[in-house]
């Protein structure tokens, strides 16, 4: 839990060095404008709605992420694009945390201090090496489309197990209230980015199914929820505009078995190129915790062959939907995505393997193991020690100076957030001084590791800075050279 603070800390105090850049400007002009005029929060949103079914028609069907893009923060004004970095942090840290108590402490029977090791260490794993943080925390339209939608998704799948075993239990007011939010919570999500809706569906649909095979009184609600996370992908997918985007933006031209031929081969090289000695060494560090999870759950662990072809099917098929779209190119926010995947995915299957070899020990030898067992506080913190030590040294052999813990600290330490903050702060200032102007202004002074995203070009008939002018007011913005 300590490194994860240690990391995650400085992650999200820097946010308030953040402003919006990008597509941000273009996708939330109507809604800005609305503010600016009116200042009535009800006309924003009926702005915003409005954006929405223009897009729907002329661009994109994906409805919830227009919604959210429109209402980018700082159109509410200064300081507020800082708690849009806040609340998407927020949101995948409370997933994750939510998700994994309840798979492994609920569900799992495991003490809670296992669930907290496990979880921490895991995702302190996925914050050191990410590759693309800027997209997944500090630019709103990318952060909220797909880190805010995979986090939202995952909750969901959180609640659906909750439901599965306890649902008999709730009174029919909650039982009442909890179908109509989740309904809702699946119709936003299902309007989201298509790689982590369809990862829902298929998901729902497993636990749909478990729930009917073994009779379980919550298999009404979780197939409520699937039929309307499959609804709301099918509004979304037939949407008029996708044609338009897909004509204009997207020219990998594949077929769907190209696309399922990409998204194996190109899942299979992201397993092997992620598969470094440090996450080798992080899972060995973690069996001491994962084999107490396995005694503790009271799975069989009969078939772990045939597991690691479905949980590795259930990965790759995130991969489906950007493999259609791009070819064989994928935006770092869905990378981002795909890698917190495969700590879970590599997780899930060193917990599954290590149940299968306790299963066969006990078989064979199980007055051994018994001992083993009864000698886990003795071995274990030596073990730990140890293990512990190979893996620092292992993250050092691979580069400190590649991970996000190095270059949060180094840019803090020499004041490059705060430089940049200051330059926009000024270029805004400018901005306001000169409304309905020719405005030329200089690059920003350091192009982060950890949050640029993008800037201005030096060519005001760009469409981005097109955009962050009529965003600011002014006739037209260059950059010098």
């Amino acid at each position: 839990m300590l490194a994860l603070i240690l990391i995650v800390a400085p992650l999200m105090y820097i946010a308030r060095y953040i402003w919006p850049c990008s597509d941000d400007f273009g996708l939330s002009l109507w809604t800005l404008e609305a503010w600016q005029e009116t200042g009535n929060i009800f006309r924003v949103l009926k702005r915003a709605w409005d954006y929405v079914v223009f897009n729907y028609l002329e661009w994109q069907g994906a409805y919830s992420s227009i919604f959210l893009m429109a209402l980018q923060p700082d159109i509410w004004g200064p300081g507020f694009y800082r708690m849009g970095v806040i609340f998407i942090f927020v949101s995948l840290l409370f997933s994750i945390y939510w998700l994994s108590y309840v798979l492994m402490v609920k569900h799992g029977k495991a003490p809670k201090s296992v669930w907290l090791t496990i979880t921490s260490l895991v995702t302190f794993a996925w914050f050191l090496r990410v590759m693309y943080t800027e997209e997944a925390f500090y630019w709103w339209t990318g952060a909220s489309y797909y880190t805010g939608f995979y986090s939202w998704a995952m909750m969901v799948v959180a609640a659906m197990l909750c439901y599965y075993t306890d649902w008999e239990k709730y009174g029919k007011i909650r039982k009442c209230f909890l179908y109509i939010m989740g309904v809702l919570a699946c119709m936003f999500i299902g309007g989201g980015n298509f790689p982590t809706t369809l990862l829902l569906l298929l998901i729902s649909m497993g636990l749909s199914v478990a729930a009917f095979l073994y009779k379980k009184p919550a298999f009404k609600v979780i197939l409520c929820y699937t039929v309307t996370v499959l609804l709301a992908l099918l509004v979304s997918v037939l949407a008029p505009g996708n044609n338009t985007h897909m004509t204009n933006d997207f020219e990998a031209n594949v077929s769907a078995i190209e696309a399922i031929y990409i998204s194996i081969r190109d899942g299979l090289k992201y397993i092997v190129s992620w598969s470094n000695v440090s996450v080798v060494m992080l899972y060995v560090f973690l069996v001491p915790f994962i084999w107490q999870l396995v005694r503790s759950c009271g799975w069989k662990f009969r078939w772990p062959v045939l597991v690691t072809i479905l949980s590795g099917g259930l990965y790759l098929a995130e991969f489906a939907p950007v493999s259609y779209a791009f070819g064989g190119y994928a935006p770092g926010r869905m990378i981002n995505l795909y890698y917190i995947n495969f700590y879970w995915l590599m997780l899930f299957n060193v917990f599954y393997w290590l149940g299968w070899i306790n299963r066969v020990l006990s078989a064979k030898c199980q007055e051994k193991l018994q001992k083993l067992v009864e000698g886990q506080s003795k071995w274990q913190p030596a073990y730990v020690c140890v293990v512990g030590l190979v893996f620092l040294l292992s993250v050092v052999k691979v580069g400190v100076t590649n991970t996000n813990l190095y270059w949060v600290y180094a840019e803090l330490y020499n004041g490059y957030y705060q430089q940049v903050d200051k330059c926009i702060e000024e270029r805004v200032q400018y901005f306001e001084e000169h409304q309905g102007e020719d405005v030329v202004v200089e690059p920003i002074p350091y192009r982060s590791v950890i949050t640029y995203f993008s800037d201005l070009f030096p060519d005001k008939g760009h469409i981005l800075n097109e955009a962050m002018a009529d965003y600011y007011g002014v006739n037209s913005i260059d950059l010098t050279e």
